[in-house]
């Protein structure tokens, strides 16, 4: 190194050291105001080491704003010494910046790095398990960072205590290196599928292909949401075989399963072959939602290029094998390009055609502003002319109302009761149905026979809703 270079580094370590010094004097200020400013610059400087004894020492003033600008400081460039101490004087101050306070430590150990041995990493730990479950996300992002002990520790609340894993821990998964975080992953979902299984909506969120298999207990023993959700994940990865997970979503017998993984398939990460397999199954589907989701996706693998395929090849072979399918879906849904089909796209244009009868005005004649004439009392006769013409029309409406079908009265009940499609307590529908003429077992019946056919679903168990299709 060049005498000109070395004398550059030392005027940089001087010019540093006598900003650290500057700080030093006035953080020891009489004056407030020198003091308040060098705290807020020292928690500018990375790293700020030199600082820590006269940072711990401020620690233990009564300055609450003093206190809590130092804090932050203290936690990013804390050592082994004075952990204990640092420990106990965090446990004085209040769970939201004591939250702050090791996000700054997770950060400093992400940017400038955590403890590498052992004996540091395990002082670390033992520390950090004192603290209450609320700073359990946060807790995980530091345990990522302190090595083999940090993962063993994890593990071990997984294996012992999977009650109280929050779901913002979850995510914090991903901050271990990818073989760790997999085997966690597999411990995880282990546990959670017997013991915490509402954990498997935030778990199927940062799988990825290789850790998807480890979500298998969730389709044994989970419900059908829980079973929804491990499709939603297979979708989100995108499908490139046909066997294993993929297939026992095909064949789960409840309808709403295979609509998530429909509804969340990324085509782009699918392989062509295997997705046109799949889908094959799904247009043929005994469920009309089912069938009419496959046929969208089939339109859009017209647009969308699959993983390692051509789209000129994909629009060939989806014409050659779904033509019929693909001209159905087109007229479904008006959003997705079918054009590469030879059809065009019916042009609305923004402002709609009326027709001339809708523009036709009837004309005001004398008569019409004149006062209108004084009517005379109704006859007996006329009196009881109208009571059976009354009772005529009653029986009439009696008639015609017997004449509904079950299933029909029920789809006319909900779109009243919901006329923005919004779920509504199954118990108010059924009441509603029963005041309209059906009993309970032809209201059980037609539900039944509109839920095997598509027009209505429930997304809870204690609540229903129609379709988006046109009855």
């Amino acid at each position: 190194m060049s005498s000109q270079k070395m004398e550059n580094l030392i005027e940089i370590e001087r010019k540093q050291l006598n900003n650290l010094r500057g700080i030093m004097w006035n953080l020891s200020s009489p004056d407030r105001g020198q003091m308040y400013g060098a705290a807020s610059k020292m928690t500018n400087i990375i790293p700020a080491r030199p600082l820590l004894p006269i940072t711990m020492t401020l620690l233990k003033t009564q300055d609450k704003f003093l206190r809590k600008l130092v804090f932050r400081t203290a936690g990013r460039n804390m050592i082994t010494s004075y952990l204990e101490e640092f420990f106990s004087l965090l446990n004085t101050i209040n769970p939201a910046e004591r939250e702050q306070v090791l996000q700054a430590i997770e950060e400093g150990f992400i940017e400038e790095g955590a403890p590498l041995t052992p004996n540091a990493q395990k002082k670390w730990i033992s520390a950090l398990e004192k603290l209450g479950v609320e700073h359990q996300p946060t807790v995980f992002g530091i345990f990522a960072s302190l090595g083999a002990p940090g993962v063993r520790k994890v593990k071990k609340i997984i294996r012992d205590h999977v009650e109280t894993i929050s779901i913002g821990s979850i995510p914090k998964l991903n901050a271990f290196d990818e073989k760790t975080k997999n085997a966690i992953i597999k411990l995880l979902c282990q546990k959670a599928s017997a013991r915490k299984p509402e954990l498997v909506g935030y778990i199927s969120e940062i799988v990825d292909r290789k850790s998807l298999k480890y979500l298998v207990p969730f389709l044994k023993q989970g419900s059908w949401q829980d079973r929804a959700e491990v499709a939603k994940a297979i979708g989100r990865v995108g499908i490139t075989s046909v066997r294993g997970l993929v297939m026992d979503i095909i064949a789960d017998p409840n309808w709403r399963v295979k609509q998530a993984m429909l509804e969340n398939l990324n085509i782009a990460e699918s392989k062509f072959s295997a997705l046109l397999n799949i889908l094959s199954y799904l247009v043929v589907d005994s469920h009309t939602r089912i069938r009419s989701l496959a046929e969208r996706c089939l339109l859009q693998m017209g647009s969308i290029t699959c993983k390692d395929s051509n789209l000129e090849v994909q629009r060939v072979k989806l014409e050659k094998k779904f033509r019929k399918q693909l001209l159905h879906a087109a007229s479904n849904y008006k959003d997705i390009d079918s054009t590469w089909l030879g059809i065009e796209p019916e042009d609305l244009g923004p402002i709609p055609v009326l027709s001339e009868s809708d523009n036709e005005t009837e004309g005001v004649s004398l008569s019409d502003l004149a006062p209108p004439a004084e009517e005379e009392a109704p006859s007996e006769e006329q009196d009881l002319l109208s009571a059976l013409l009354a009772a005529k029309n009653a029986v009439i409406a009696s008639e015609e109302k017997l004449e509904i079908a079950p299933t029909d009265l029920i789809i006319r009940t909900l779109r009243e009761i919901a006329p923005n499609n919004e779920p509504i307590p199954l118990k108010q529908l059924k009441t509603e149905a029963i005041k309209r003429g059906l009993s309970k077992g032809e209201f059980d019946k037609a539900l039944l026979k509109l839920e095997r056919e598509g027009f209505i679903y429930r997304p809870k168990e204690d609540t229903i809703r129609s379709t988006d299709f046109e009855i």
